[in-house]
């Protein structure tokens, strides 16, 4: 793809189909992404290979991985066993800070699978830079965003102990996530396997009557089905593992921990009264010790779900107990918590505004998801409720009025959404749902106005709630332009 007038029509356009499905390409203008990918070459990388690190010198591109994963190695911020602090997958690019600085990379970037990168000259994305409002835009949000998931990840180094000790003293049933998947004993080993690929899951249970008879994982697959050349239409249960453990819903994790680790097992039953619950996985106590911000943080960018995002949200305060008691300071903890719950709910809002069409529309493009209150202050706690606003630019030949009717039903289900995550809603109704504080950029001017011009009780208390805002999704020029208006006309009141 290096030479414009080279490349087919078709390959081109499902480049940039491709691209589109991520940020910042999806919202660049279409010119600017013909540029881009008329420039891209591929790039393979081998399990293991180094793409990029110090020794190489000044950087000569930019990735973007097309396919794989891609390990970010720094030995000053080893927070694990290994020393990968950053994981980047398809879709997400490097690396921004040393290109824009002119400079070689300070952490090791690794393929940690067989990956293929898009790659772009490092003059083209300086270009790319300058031409692009929306590829500038995520190239510095991405910078600030990698500076606090690096700082971030050093404290969690000293809260890992902490946090390990508590998880593995929780319940099993508290670390169930999902209904099990079972099936008769006679059904045939295709269906299995079609089952738990569909699903995405990594083991399979034979029930009779809700007790389980037998458990097959993709563990078992090489050597019982694929090397053994079975018929794939005989019934699973000549293939799976009998010789069951299981444990009560009440064991603790460090118990099931330990039957793996004693019997070599991947993969442990929950059962209540001899019925099967639950499976625990080895996956599921290893996430139990190294959850943290960064696989947190990925899981939300990654959610395409709101189950997904509630479960993040778990996540989120099961950590921020755990650095509570290793003694973390409350402006630390204060700044974690506004930091996750942020990400989270952009990716509510990112993922209403897809479902209602808005998001690529005239009217999705100068929007703006204002926080306020303490929320606005980034001193959100873990019992904080909403504070939240909308504000717009009205699109050419509409009304303020037909604007707010199209957006307040998609501001009611990402309310409702965020108190499904556990944030409250506002007691008070000072949401994004409330047409009264789903306003045009000029109908909050005129309501700011009111508030300074009239100093009444009431008054006072909405402009210490309201005044906090910052923006946290959209078009964040609009929150921009109402702070350049609102500043003077506050400093000239003495109130």
């Amino acid at each position: 793809m290096s030479n414009p007038s080279s490349i087919p029509a078709s390959l081109l356009l499902a480049t940039i189909d491709h691209l589109q499905r991520f940020s910042p390409f999806g919202q660049m203008e279409r010119p600017h992404l013909e540029f881009l990918v008329q420039r891209l070459v591929l790039g393979y990388y081998s399990k293991g290979e180094v793409i990029l690190s110090p020794e190489q010198g000044a950087v000569a591109h930019f990735y973007v991985i097309k396919q794989g994963v891609v390990h970010g190695e720094q030995e000053v911020v080893r927070a694990q066993d290994d020393n990968a602090w950053l994981e980047l997958n398809d879709g997400e690019c490097f690396p921004l800070g040393a290109l824009l600085s002119k400079r070689g990379v300070t952490s090791i970037y690794r393929a940690s699978v067989d990956t293929f990168c898009y790659e772009l000259p490092a003059a083209d994305f300086l270009e790319m830079i300058r031409i692009s409002p929306a590829f500038q835009d995520f190239c510095t949000r991405r910078i600030a965003s990698l500076l606090e998931q690096s700082k971030q990840i050093i404290q969690a180094k000293y809260a890992n102990s902490s946090a390990e000790q508590q998880s593995m003293n929780s319940p099993l049933s508290s670390i169930v996530r999902r209904e099990p998947v079972t099936c008769p004993p006679q059904t045939p080993v295709r269906e299995v396997l079609t089952t738990m690929h569909r699903l995405g899951i990594g083991s399979m249970v034979a029930t009779e009557d809700g007790r389980p008879v037998g458990i097959f994982t993709l563990h078992d697959v090489l050597d019982r089905v694929v090397l053994a050349g079975i018929d794939l239409e005989q019934p699973i249960i000549g293939i799976m593992s009998t010789g069951l453990t299981s444990l009560p819903p009440g064991a603790m994790a460090h118990e099931a921990a330990m039957v793996m680790a004693r019997y070599g097992f991947r993969h442990v039953l929950v059962c209540d009264v001899g019925k099967l619950v639950g499976v625990i996985s080895e996956k599921d106590l290893f996430s139990l010790q190294r959850v943290g911000l960064r696989q947190i943080s990925m899981t939300i960018r990654n959610a395409n779900s709101l189950d997904v995002l509630q479960q993040a949200s778990g996540d989120i305060r099961q950590l921020a107990h755990n650095m509570l008691a290793q003694g973390v300071s409350a402006e630390q903890l204060t700044q974690f918590i506004t930091t996750l719950n942020d990400l989270l709910t952009e990716r509510i809002i990112e993922l209403e505004f897809e479902a209602s069409g808005i998001k690529g529309s005239p009217l999705g493009q100068s929007l703006c998801w204002l926080a306020m209150g303490s929320e606005g202050r980034l001193e959100q706690t873990l019992n904080t409720d909403q504070d939240n606003g909308l504000i717009f630019v009205v699109p050419p030949g509409g009304t303020a009025e037909q604007a707010r009717s199209r957006l307040l039903p998609v501001a009611r289900r990402i309310n409702e959404a965020l108190g499904t995550c556990g944030f409250p809603l506002c007691k008070g109704n000072i949401m994004a749902s409330n047409p009264q504080w789903c306003l045009s950029l000029e109908e909050w001017k005129e309501k700011f106005d009111e508030w300074i011009e009239h100093g009444d009780p009431e008054a006072l208390l909405n402009a210490t709630i309201f005044f906090d805002f910052r923006p946290l999704y959209g078009n964040v020029e609009l929150a921009q332009s109402l702070r350049t208006w609102l500043m003077p006309k506050v400093a000239s009141h003495p109130r």
